[in-house]
């Protein structure tokens, strides 16, 4: 009967490579965590390529390119001409920060989600629209 592999915990990584760098037989200790030889083998393999370190640390912050002060322009802008298009608010936004980085109407769209602030297309309404006349018909 063939065994049965699980995943792999970064204790069990950790006692692999330390048996490795002890000059003991890894593959043996692996094999007595129930990894595979190739798995061992990676794992030693992947450590000694990051200088020991085990596991490499994942996600963090993301380098954001929108800052607080831009945040308060859009607010600002939004207040202030709310018939603007999110094209009109970036062209605004470069106006007021010129310094600040370029950001797409992408970017923009998603600041204003963050606002909790919705845009709608706006149309011109004919006059006649409205009119006894029409509601009439």
């Amino acid at each position: 009967m063939a065994p049965v592999y699980s995943k792999i915990n970064t204790d069990d990584k950790r006692r692999i490579y330390e048996s490795y760098v002890r000059g003991e037989d890894y593959v043996d200790v692996a094999r007595l965590l129930n990894v595979k030889r190739t798995t061992a083998y990676n794992i030693v393999k992947r450590a000694e390529q990051n200088h020991g370190q085990i596991e490499r640390p994942r996600g963090g912050h993301r380098h954001a390119k929108v800052t607080d002060a831009m945040r308060a322009v859009v607010r600002a802008v939004i207040e202030e001409h709310p018939d603007f298009t999110i094209r009109n608010i970036n062209r605004e936004l470069r106006t007021r920060l010129p310094q600040s980085p370029a950001i797409s109407q992408t970017t923009i769209s998603g600041i204003l989600d963050g606002l909790l602030v919705t845009t709608k297309k706006l149309e011109d309404a004919p006059a006649e629209r409205n009119s006894d006349r029409k509601k009439q018909q």
